[in-house]
């Protein structure tokens, strides 16, 4: 892991010039981090990426990196980044909705169905944020920004979030 680490750093000087690039190595540095056991340095290096392709049209590798930085957070444990891991989970889901993501889509709401009976197996509630709210964050901007240009309707967005937010619950309590 430790050469591979080295190799994916001396490859950000090769894409310096390449953003799309960069955002791909640093994406992968911070899954090699998380492999090492190293969270916080993962958490880093995965914002660092997201905030790359925030600058991005694709929402794929936004919703990618996203996915990446809830499943990060939510391994640090604490009780911030796992309240900011609730928020980049529904960011993932919004932009694999919208786009029509399909495969992306399955995989969002297949963990969201295991989070929802992990809840449920320790007697809690997945607290899931509303649409409104995560775009009212001002580190979610770029995420309104890209549905305003959709024009996206943020009332319509939810009740399609809600849709296959129950779908998920649904799966998550028959298994």
């Amino acid at each position: 892991m430790d050469e591979a680490k080295a190799e994916l750093e001396a490859c950000l000087t090769l894409f310096e010039s390449d953003p799309a690039g960069s955002a791909t190595v640093l994406s992968s540095l911070a899954d090699v981090l998380k492999k090492q056991g190293d969270i916080p340095q993962a958490i880093i290096q995965e914002r660092r990426s997201l905030a790359i392709r925030e600058q991005l049209p694709n929402p794929a590798n936004r919703a990618v990196s996203h996915h990446n930085l809830a499943n990060y957070l939510e391994r640090s444990g604490t009780p911030s980044a796992l309240a900011e891991s609730s928020l980049h989970r529904l960011a993932a889901l919004i932009y694999t909705l919208v786009a029509g993501l399909g495969e992306s889509l399955k995989t969002s709401l297949g963990n969201y169905a295991l989070r929802f009976r992990e809840a449920r197996a320790a007697g809690t509630v997945l607290a899931v944020p509303r649409v409104e709210e995560l775009l009212a964050n001002p580190a979610f901007a770029p995420l309104a920004q890209w549905l305003s240009n959709r024009k996206v309707p943020v009332d319509q967005l939810q009740s399609v979030v809600d849709q296959h937010l129950d779908q998920a619950r649904q799966a998550g309590e028959s298994n």
